[in-house]
């Protein structure tokens, strides 16, 4: 009986051309764009002062909780221009409130601010808008329209505050220092490179 036929055959090993086997990377699994990490590691090595980098990520996490949904990132870029904050690291946290995470995020930022300022529940809306519709003059239902607004986007506005004032004060430090460590790190890798190199030169010379 022919051994062959029994036993699987191994995974060829494919090497990269000019790349010995021992040199080759792993690819990297698990880097989604949707993954938090993936996004602070592109937060931290922007170019810009720590400070910069660090507010702006602040700034883009506050306003990624405030109810601005449809212009958050036009003015995530207007507030890092005016106080010269990273653009890149203002934008990119602002989509914390993203398609995926849209209905779950505002549901919980509004049941925190209705906690302060009670409004309109989402179960009397339809209920809410039909009478509005119901009413005699355009006047009536104007009026009526603003007091639903403030009773749907007062908590909406004070769930921002609450929730997202602490995160965004966190986010601060966690960044500067992720900012700094990378910058130290790099640093340090440069270096190492630059006395391998100056080792082999030596070695070769002698």
């Amino acid at each position: 009986m022919d051994p062959s036929a029994t036993t699987p055959p191994r995974p060829s090993l494919a090497v990269a051309p000019g790349r010995s086997p021992a040199k080759q990377r792993p690819a990297r699994q698990g880097r989604s764009k949707w993954s938090l990490n993936y996004w602070y590691r592109r937060i931290v090595a922007l170019r810009a002062s720590p400070h910069q980098i660090a507010m702006g990520a602040a700034v883009g996490v506050f306003i990624g909780f405030t109810p601005t949904f449809g212009f958050q990132m036009l003015l995530a870029v207007v507030v890092a221009f005016l106080f010269r904050l990273s653009k890149p690291a203002t934008v990119i946290p602002v989509w914390v409130s993203n398609p995926i995470t849209f209905v779950p995020f505002y549901a919980a930022t509004y049941a925190a601010g209705a906690i302060f300022w009670p409004g309109e529940t989402l179960a009397d809306l339809p209920a809410t808008m039909k009478s509005i519709a119901q009413l005699g003059t355009w006047q009536d239902q104007l009026h009526a329209f603003w007091n639903l607004g403030t009773s749907l986007f007062g908590p909406l506005w004070i769930g921002a505050v609450v929730l997202g004032g602490p995160i965004a004060i966190a986010t601060y430090p966690v960044v500067r220092r992720g900012v700094i460590a990378y910058r130290h790190h790099r640093a340090h890798v440069r270096h190492e490179r630059r006395l391998r190199r100056e080792a082999k030169r030596q070695a070769t010379a002698g």
